[in-house]
């Protein structure tokens, strides 16, 4: 009986130290597992930070030809500053207004212009000198609001119509061929003139963002506003350049 005991009590032993081998493997496989799955939710964390859109890019895919040092027109960089040259914001214009927008030069029909980040498109419309317009009511990623009118460009390569959805890099349109066209450092010149407006007037087209008889020398809506910091996110992001 004893011997019996002894054997019962040999194989207990050799059964629970079997079911505890048996445990500690088991424990150290999920623990495995653990951290197999923590560095498969930072992989993907980091693709995601790495692959996240920027919250805006350049309207152009190209440098414009009045970007620095152009050869083609040396005076009239685009990121000037205000009132500086002709292309940008708060420049003279004829009959005692400023210009109200910035622009950026490139050629006519063949240079697409994008959105710069995600948006609904709150109208197109005649613009200047038989070129058309689209207004995009855009928001970014950080949750900033504000409207973008993306002017002079070509009537026939306008790719949206008003209440579209467009997701940044949606092509809208080409850049127009002004007629009559207009001569700048002895160049026929099309241009994507862009402006902004910070929305305080309001997020629609309720009131219109010309106003030929505002008081205001841009004769325009009166939440108008220089769209240089926005011109310069866009690029950096666009070019990886500052």
């Amino acid at each position: 009986m004893r011997e019996q005991a002894r054997q019962l009590t040999n194989r207990d032993i050799v059964t629970n130290t079997r079911a505890l081998v048996a445990d500690v493997r088991a424990r150290v496989v999920d623990a495995k597992a653990r951290v197999t799955d923590r560095n498969v939710v930072l992989s993907v964390q980091e693709y995601e930070k790495e692959t996240e859109k920027p919250n805006i890019i350049f309207p152009l895919l190209i440098k414009p030809l009045n970007d620095k040092n152009s050869s083609l027109h040396p005076n009239r960089y685009w990121r000037g500053k205000a009132g500086a040259n002709s292309a940008t914001f708060g420049s003279s214009r004829s009959g005692g207004r400023r210009h109200a927008g910035r622009d950026l030069y490139g050629k006519e029909l063949t240079t697409s212009i994008v959105a710069i980040c995600d948006g609904v498109v709150l109208g197109r419309n005649a613009f200047f000198n038989q070129t058309d317009e689209v207004v995009i009511l855009h928001t970014t990623n950080d949750g900033r609001k504000f409207i973008i009118r993306y002017a002079e460009v070509a009537p026939s390569s306008v790719a949206v119509r008003r209440g579209d959805n467009v997701i940044q890099g949606q092509e809208i349109a080409k850049i127009g061929a002004l007629t009559p066209s207009i001569t700048i450092d002895g160049r026929t010149t099309n241009m994507l003139h862009i402006e902004y407006y910070t929305g305080s007037e309001g997020f629609n087209l309720s009131k219109p963002l010309t106003d030929r008889n505002s008081s205001s020398e841009y004769r325009r809506r009166a939440d108008v506003a220089d769209p240089l910091d926005i011109l310069i996110e866009g690029y950096a992001n666009t070019f990886n350049v500052k």
